[in-house]
């Protein structure tokens, strides 16, 4: 018997350990690489303590009028009881109008949220995408992901950059195709990529990290039709177009790299590249000038799991800006550089999520799920 035992928990053991395999190659991995918790560029650093500026998942630099526009929870005790991406489903929570989309002036740090004009009261953002309409210069579009009650959609919104209010213009929704939207970028007026974290609205499995490959990214053309044009991802959180519009770039989250997708003429995606990073990769913002790409995301993640239970630990966080690689190894096939351009060791900012960079203003925000904007007075 004790033979049987042993062999039945030596098989057990086996067994998590290919379940949990390739999460723990990731975690080997980033235990090697990641970047020290010493503090990189943060001595310009300070936390913007706004009532509004509170579970700020996402955020989109509008580099024409140096305005940043935020997607937040405001009222972050809300999301810890209503925010499907982390399996939290209390129904009256949901039904408690408080997330907002918040416009920050970098020069001024003054945040002012947007009154949302025809649409429901209820608004729970998640992820978010700003455009200059064709038509005015002084005036945006907004996308942003909501994660509604009945279902998450992604929300269109006009914007006028010199008023307080965005015009509510059209819904999409479609649960069999986008039943999990992380993120979205918008192409146009009509047209959309968006990131489908997950294989089920609510699927368990996905928290062993890098085996299920449920995720995947859609196309919604100007017919109000979507396809799904990436498949088999692990975990698709951020996504971002080129600086050229050329390429579509995509966060793994769980696998801690970002992949590089080729748009084809019918805006389906080829694979290009996948880049690996020194910690797990959150959202992603594009420098429009340069078209440096920047990515936000947490290092560590047990601790950083506590985070998301209790309050009282640090999440170390970074950011790191990845460039074509013009140095000599890029013979060897290193097409890119990665440089951590910002590392905290969580006292600034709570489980970071996102970053952005203003180059002519030299301005770097940063935001998270807690309480709190990082801004700082130097471009990364």
């Amino acid at each position: 018997m004790p033979g049987v035992l042993t062999a039945s928990f030596a098989l057990g053991i086996a067994a998590v350990a290919i379940w949990l395999g390739p999460a723990l190659q990731i975690v080997w991995r980033l235990h090697g690489i990641r970047p020290t918790f010493s503090a990189i560029n943060t001595s310009s650093c300070r936390v913007l303590d706004d009532p509004y500026l509170n579970g700020c998942e996402q955020s989109v630099i509008h580099s024409p009028s140096g305005l940043a526009f935020l997607a937040c929870a405001v009222d972050t005790s809300i999301r810890s009881r209503w925010f499907p991406p982390l399996f939290h489903y209390d129904q009256e929570a949901a039904l408690t109008p408080k997330g907002a989309i918040v416009v920050l002036n970098l020069k001024t740090a003054k945040a002012t949220p947007l009154k949302l004009e025809g649409f429901p009261p209820t608004f729970h953002p998640h992820g978010m995408s700003v455009i200059t309409s064709p038509e005015n210069p002084d005036e945006v579009l907004i996308g942003a992901v909501n994660h509604r009650p009945d279902g998450s959609t992604i929300e269109l919104f006009s914007h006028n950059l010199k008023s307080h209010t965005a015009q509510h213009l059209e819904t999409f929704k479609d649960e069999k195709i986008l039943f999990a939207p992380n993120d979205l970028e918008l192409v146009d007026r009509h047209s959309f990529y968006a990131t489908n974290d997950r294989g089920h609205a609510k699927h368990l499995g996905r928290l062993a990290l890098g085996w299920a490959k449920g995720g995947h990214v859609i196309f919604k053309d100007a017919d109000g039709k979507a396809r799904v044009v990436a498949d088999k991802l692990d975990y698709p959180n951020g996504i971002a177009l080129s600086a050229d519009k050329h390429f579509v770039w995509v966060a793994d989250a769980s696998q801690a790299q970002v992949i590089k997708f080729e748009r084809k003429p019918n805006n389906g995606l080829r694979l290009r590249d996948v880049v690996e990073l020194p910690h797990f990769s959150d959202n992603i913002s594009v420098e429009p000038t340069t078209g440096a790409v920047y990515v936000a995301g947490i290092q560590e993640g047990f601790s950083c799991s506590v985070v998301f239970a209790r309050n009282g630990f640090a999440c170390p966080a970074a950011v790191t800006k990845i460039t074509n690689n013009t140095d000599q190894d890029v013979f060897f096939g290193k097409k890119y550089k990665t440089q951590p351009v910002f590392v905290d060791d969580g006292s600034r900012i709570e489980a970071i999520s996102t970053a952005g960079v203003h180059l002519r203003l030299k301005k770097s925000i940063a935001g998270g799920i807690g309480k709190g904007v990082v801004m700082c007075d130097e471009a990364w």
